[in-house]
């Protein structure tokens, strides 16, 4: 849809409210030990928070221990201006 007016678009496959993004794959790079896709450093945290949990939860203690994930922090981010 390159090229494609940006109002025509989302006009003809959304309605308000909806969520419109780009759709991205997976995709090992030439050195495997890389990687590239759509929100991987939200997803790299909360696999650390859901082990962390795992663990935490084999061990005896008395806190009361609350995993939290967030959305959007970009939306309204300056990018360091």
């Amino acid at each position: 849809m390159w090229g494609f007016p940006l109002k025509k678009a989302a006009s003809l496959v959304s309605t308000g409210g909806d969520v419109i993004s780009i759709y991205r794959r997976f995709t090992a790079l030439k050195d495997p030990q890389y990687m590239s896709g759509k929100a991987l450093d939200n997803r790299a945290g909360i696999a650390v928070l859901i082990h962390a949990a795992s663990v935490l939860g084999q061990l005896k203690h008395s806190a009361d221990l609350y995993f939290v994930g967030t959305v959007q922090e970009e939306v309204g981010d300056t990018r360091g201006r």
